[in-house]
């Protein structure tokens, strides 16, 4: 995880052998489990139907869904061979004032995710210039896809240019792609904050930016 919080969920003699318990942790809903000595913190909705783990028990060393008994790691989230996905797994640190359980900050991953895609964007701006040729053949470089080499351009770009029309095609073609990589996982850093903070964060910049008032001077890309 990017960026975590700490958050006491219980006392450290709170929880006995095998038991199994729902607790809040900021607001992330998280069932601490204590098995063979040691505390798990899963996410709290099984990956099948969204049921609650937290209402769940241990058996056999499996931490059992109440809904339909999928079976999972009650340490680490991992299912058992009857099913292929397990849930989140959080941190957890025994301290001397209780059970902490650490669960991702969105804010600040988001953060985190935004600088990553202004980043590329800067870096693919500077291999463009620095490239002689580039521009001429990248008429519209943002939304520029390149063909012909071992990257494979984004899925559903509206065009593509052929790799030997372009000045160091391959070094562009990864730059573009880390461009456009960046930009999709910082609009979804920026989803997964709950909508009541998001007036709280900066909007993600756009990937096109729109065109500036015809009063004001015209930024070309050609």
């Amino acid at each position: 995880m990017a960026a975590i919080e700490w958050h006491r969920v219980a006392a450290r003699d709170e929880l006995g052998e095998g038991d199994v318990k729902t607790v809040l942790a900021g607001r992330a809903l998280v069932v601490l489990t204590f098995h063979e000595g040691r505390y798990g913190a899963l996410d709290n909705r099984c990956p099948h139907e969204n049921a609650p783990l937290g209402e769940g028990f241990i058996e056999n060393g499996w931490l059992v869904c109440p809904l339909h008994r999928y079976e999972f790691d009650p340490h680490d989230g991992h299912p058992s061979p009857t099913f292929d996905e397990g849930p989140p797994a959080w941190p957890v640190e025994l301290r001397d004032d209780g059970v902490y359980v650490g669960v991702e900050n969105l804010a600040a991953a988001y953060g985190e995710a935004r600088a990553a895609f202004l980043a590329a964007t800067d870096a693919a701006v500077a291999l463009i210039d620095a490239t002689a040729g580039a521009r001429e053949v990248l008429i519209d470089w943002r939304r520029a896809a390149v063909t012909g080499t071992e990257v494979e351009p984004p899925a559903g770009l509206p065009r593509a240019v052929a790799a030997a029309d372009l000045p160091d095609a391959l070094a562009i073609a990864r730059a573009l792609r880390a461009w456009h990589d960046a930009h999709d996982a910082m609009r979804l850093a920026y989803n997964r904050i709950p909508r009541e903070e998001k007036p709280s964060v900066a909007r993600p910049p756009e990937k096109y930016p729109s065109p500036p008032p015809a009063s004001g001077p015209m930024l070309t890309f050609g």
